[in-house]
């Protein structure tokens, strides 16, 4: 007989702001992060989070999001990959951070073409922002809408560090 085996790294809805809501929290500026419906005319994806930046603050302003069941899992012997719904009209660069797990500070980032809902994918194995590559599990993700990844000669840095910030508007779904 024939004995069949597989090993399948399966890709995992951990948030979809469906049902009891997440912790969010916005840090560093006067912006907001809450959870609203789709903005998209005739959305399907029911509830996301909606994050707007505050002018004349900070360019490191995040949205934080503190998963409520199963934590990201960035250890070496998965994809490191994390993959959010992503919906914006105008192009934007955003940075995505993981922290407070069983490994390092981690960062890395995904540009948006300005399309409407666009899946990004995040590559913990690219850190940005001087901070390491993932190898652990992590309770939180952070979104910044303020990140430009042309910045110091392609490594990413923050667009308005010496300039007042600008007021962006992007929502979040499917942290996968």
């Amino acid at each position: 007989g024939f004995l069949i085996s597989s090993v399948c790294f399966a890709q995992v809805v951990l948030e979809d702001f469906e049902g009891t809501p997440p912790t969010i929290n916005f840090v560093n500026g006067p912006g907001t992060a809450t959870i609203v419906s789709d903005p998209a005319t005739g959305g399907t994806n029911g509830n996301v989070l909606e994050i707007v930046t505050g002018a004349a603050s900070a360019p490191w302003q995040q949205a934080e999001l503190t998963l409520q069941g199963d934590w990201l899992n960035l250890q070496v012997s998965t994809s490191r990959t994390v993959t959010v719904d992503v919906y914006s009209t105008t192009p934007f660069d955003m940075l995505a951070k993981v922290q407070d797990g069983t490994g390092p500070v981690s960062a890395t980032d995904a540009s948006h073409t300005g399309s409407g809902w666009e899946p990004l994918s995040f590559d913990f194995t690219i850190p940005k922002d001087n901070q390491g590559i993932a190898n652990g599990l992590y309770p939180k993700i952070f979104f910044f809408n303020l990140w430009d990844s042309s910045a110091s000669g392609g490594a990413g840095g923050w667009a308005d560090a010496n300039n007042a910030s600008s007021v962006r508007t992007t929502y979040v779904d499917n942290v996968t």
